[in-house]
């Protein structure tokens, strides 16, 4: 089960490190949930799509997160930049 979702994550480069550890961690926990309840496999390999198919929405959440970040420290280079100017025209 695990080497499934091991070779997907290495075939997808944009995956962070810790994202396939979210999805190791949640695989190996749902496993075991399986394991009490005896469902069937092919019920476990339906939740393995919803957790791969939630890597992507979580690295697009990443990816926009860190162009927000990226927006608020150009406006604060501005800021501090314009702020340098004035005190270097009252010097």
């Amino acid at each position: 089960m695990l080497t499934i979702i091991q070779r997907r994550l290495r075939a997808k480069k944009s995956v962070r490190k810790q994202d396939s550890r979210i999805v190791l961690l949640f695989s190996s926990w749902h496993s075991l949930l399986l394991s009490y309840t005896r469902l069937p496999v092919s019920h476990m390999r339906q939740k393995l799509r919803y957790v791969i198919a939630g890597q992507e929405v979580l690295q697009l959440l990443r990816e926009r997160e860190d162009l927000k970040n990226m927006e608020a420290e150009a406006i604060n280079d501005q800021q501090k930049a314009s702020e340098l100017k004035k005190r270097q025209k009252e010097k």
